[in-house]
């Protein structure tokens, strides 16, 4: 325990006085940026009989300045083990993901994989999800994923890789 120990408690305060020094001494530049998504409805929930297909929407909405560039992935979840309304993401799956490939996600009936939400807007995302005739009676739980993906623009000199954000149902 670092507060019991004197020594460890001098290197530690020493190190954070470095880590403060070198702050001042080499400033860097910070971007702030503002990423706000909203969805509606925040759960779907959709029945068919096995072999047909599910239709269903989400409405993805920018609530900030700037546009957006979205991508649309899903993610195979379950219930938390814990007793706290949470959920785990499940590890993606062979079958999961030739399943995924067989729904359309689409925009004005034309399919998508990625989008430009403008700054201030609000999209309707259809989606036709087919129940596999071999499917048996059971839930099936999976979330859609808007991942941003914008670029970053603001200067040329300077290299990353970034996700600002993502937001699903």
């Amino acid at each position: 325990n670092i507060t019991n120990n004197p020594i460890k408690n001098k290197i530690h305060n020493h190190l954070i006085l470095v880590l403060l020094v070198l702050l001042v001494l080499f400033p860097r530049k910070v971007f702030a940026e503002n990423f706000s998504l909203g969805l509606s409805p925040q759960t779907i929930t959709v029945s068919a009989p096995v072999g047909k297909v599910a239709k269903t929407y989400v409405d993805v909405e920018n609530f900030s300045d700037s546009p957006t560039t979205l991508s649309v992935s899903f993610k195979e979840f379950t219930a938390s083990e814990k007793d706290d309304n949470q959920i785990e993401f499940l590890p993606l799956t062979e079958k999961f993901i030739t399943y995924t490939k067989s729904i359309s996600v689409t925009i004005d009936d034309r399919v998508i994989e990625r989008f430009v939400l403008p700054a201030k807007t609000k999209q309707r995302i259809n989606m036709s999800i087919p129940i596999p005739k071999d499917e048996t009676h059971r839930d099936n739980t999976f979330s859609i994923i808007f991942t941003d993906i914008t670029e970053n623009a603001t200067s040329s000199n300077i290299s990353a890789t970034k996700i600002r954000g993502a937001i699903g149902t």
